[in-house]
């Protein structure tokens, strides 16, 4: 667009130069009112500046073409290496699944969680002695005595529940 309206310009300027290199050829020079003499060359001045001022912008736009397309260039290089990078992850993330399963599978891990269930269920089997214990201890104060209605024995059997609920040695 820029191109054609330079191209326009120049041909007004070209047209302009030949209508007064004309004039001065020809006798009609000498007729020609010095009014209408600095009227054509005010134009043709006034020509030669826009068609000056287009080609410039039309010069800064064509840089700024060329580097835009270094600049298209090197994002379109990166794209490639990012793309490559990615490729790479995955395959990283499939080895990584692979070698999950495979521990996941391996006898030494199906032990470790085989072990971390027994651990689980004698915690668990602790836990439900311990209230049983706590449950008999209030049930022998709450009474006071055994079976046998002695007092000492419900005292010394409290004092080694409690103890061992520390991790005392009775």
């Amino acid at each position: 667009m820029a191109m054609s309206r330079i191209g326009v310009l120049r041909f007004r300027l070209d047209e302009a130069q030949a209508e007064l290199e004309r004039l001065r050829a020809s006798s009609f020079v000498t007729a020609v009112p010095s009014e209408e003499y600095e009227r054509l060359q005010s134009e043709n001045k006034l020509v030669r500046e826009e068609s000056d001022r287009h080609y410039q912008l039309w010069v800064n736009s064509q840089a700024d073409l060329e580097k835009s397309d270094g600049v298209v260039w090197t994002l379109a290089v990166e794209n490639t290496h990012l793309k490559a990078e990615v490729t790479d992850l995955k395959s990283m993330a499939d080895r990584f699944k692979a070698e999950v399963e495979s521990l996941m599978t391996n006898p030494t891990s199906r032990l470790l969680r085989a072990e971390r269930e027994e651990n689980a269920r004698l915690k668990a089997e602790v836990e439900r002695l311990t209230k049983a214990g706590d449950n008999m201890e209030r049930a022998i104060q709450a009474n006071g005595c055994d079976d046998n209605g002695d007092w000492d024995d419900n005292e010394d059997a409290m004092a080694k529940w409690n103890a061992a609920k520390e991790g005392k040695q009775s």
